[in-house]
């Protein structure tokens, strides 16, 4: 594997990163969603398993150092990283009422959905090698 020339990583919220370096003539993005959802915890028979990078994409590196693109990229990431989302978040009905319950962390999808596929329809899926996290036990301590 050829080791890329730069690399940056931006957060979008407490549980997801957002890595992106040169790899020749393209821009490479990969997604990280470090938080797994409390349903998968909860119906995990034996570990928890999942891999890193969830989603990648790359894109031609002109396109990426256009002045246009990279004002329109930083206006996202930011505005992203503050963005409340409910109609992606959890749902109960209390007292005949709808309400938006957090049950987990932040929802990375204005990333690793709309963003990344974005990436993907200007340049095309990326190949990369990918990490697998496996986790026994995911306890909650709490104090008496």
């Amino acid at each position: 594997m050829k080791t890329p020339q730069r690399s940056a990583a931006t957060s979008c919220g407490a549980s997801d990163a957002l890595v992106y370096r040169r790899d020749t003539a393209s821009i490479v993005f990969e997604a990280f969603e470090a938080s797994p959802l409390s349903k998968d915890i909860l119906t995990a028979q034996d570990a928890l398993s999942w891999e890193f990078p969830d989603h990648a994409a790359q894109m031609p590196a002109d396109t990426f150092f256009s002045d246009s693109f990279q004002e329109t990229l930083a206006t996202f990431l930011d505005n992203a990283s503050s963005e409340h989302l409910p109609h992606l978040a959890d749902k109960a009905h209390k007292a005949g009422q709808e309400i938006t319950e957090v049950r987990n962390a932040g929802s990375p999808a204005l990333i690793t959905q709309m963003l990344l596929s974005l990436v993907q329809g200007i340049g095309g899926p990326a190949a990369v090698q990918t990490l697998r996290k496996r986790t026994v036990s995911t306890t909650a301590c709490i104090p008496r």
